[in-house]
């Protein structure tokens, strides 16, 4: 029922639209085509689903361009968030988290996935018996444990920084909400696909940048999300970052000693300073052309 379509991929016989496909894994897969319709095929068993022949929809079609979340900004991730927050809002259950406690254990089965109310945490893994590395700060607003909608197992630790109060909603629930509405199924894969994009920043981050460059980046990208949710003003001096240098370290990639040496080259050049597990802005414009050098 499908063809091949050059650079667009696949090409339905019966209307003759290109049809484009992102897979997520072998049990998730998220096809649009050139003319607005979509539909999402979603398989949480062990036998993956055939993709199925477009029909015509008023829906909206998934966003192609998120070259606006670049730099940092949550903007992309919270505009097509609606329908998925209305869920677990409806459907969920609040729960308060302790800091230290750990929503997900790596090596876990998946049980539930999390929004984020307010405070922060991390998700963590263990790069060896003697270090690790986070490779996610989250806070208010963010979604937590998404990926094992298809995972079979959680893949990392996920540890709160500080006292949280969040959402959960059992994983069952999320997947028949995403089968019976597909606004949330729209919803999950817009955001598993920032996410992805995201850590695609962060590898380049910790690939390519040099330590002092890279501590700017996280810096901005922190404030804007910061900003984003409203949790400071984007004339902001300062903003609580509940991190300690070891964290820090473990987030940038670099030795405790290399982060704490980094951070007092930007304290006496005037960018930044970052003590207390706090933030104080000394010239956002500098730290910002820093973290492009």
């Amino acid at each position: 029922m499908r063809e091949q379509a050059g650079e667009h991929g696949l090409r339905c016989r019966r209307c003759r639209n290109s049809i484009y496909q992102v897979e997520f894994g072998c049990h998730t897969s998220f096809v649009f085509n050139d003319k607005g319709a979509w539909q999402v095929v979603l398989s949480f068993f062990q036998k993956p689903l055939s993709l199925a022949i477009l029909r015509p929809t008023k829906m909206r079609s998934f966003p192609t361009d998120i070259s606006a979340d670049k730099g940092g900004k949550n903007g992309g991730r919270r505009k097509h968030a609606g329908a998925l927050k209305q869920a677990f809002e409806t459907l969920g259950t609040v729960r308060k988290v302790a800091k230290g406690e750990y929503l997900h254990r790596a090596g876990d089965p998946p049980q539930s996935v999390f929004l984020m109310r307010n405070g922060w945490v991390c998700r963590e893994r263990l790069a060896n018996q003697h270090t690790y590395a986070i490779t996610a700060v989250l806070l208010r607003g963010d979604f937590v444990g998404l990926d094992g909608i298809y995972g079979q197992q959680v893949t990392d630790d996920i540890r709160a920084l500080t006292s949280c109060v969040v959402q959960e909603l059992p994983l069952s629930v999320l997947e028949a909400e995403s089968r019976a509405d597909p606004a949330v199924a729209q919803s999950i894969i817009c955001h598993l696909t920032l996410d992805g994009v995201f850590l695609r920043e962060a590898l380049v981050a910790i690939g390519r940048q040099l330590a002092p460059a890279r501590i700017c980046t996280f810096i901005a990208q922190t404030y804007d999300r910061l900003v984003d949710a409203s949790l400071i003003t984007s004339d902001a001096a300062r903003f609580d970052l509940p991190l300690k240098q070891t964290d820090m370290a473990a987030v940038l990639g670099l030795t405790p000693i290399h982060a704490h040496r980094i951070i007092k080259e930007h304290r006496e050049r005037g960018s930044f300073d970052f003590r207390a597990e706090r933030v104080t802005i000394g010239d956002m414009p500098l730290v910002r052309k820093l973290a492009q050098s």
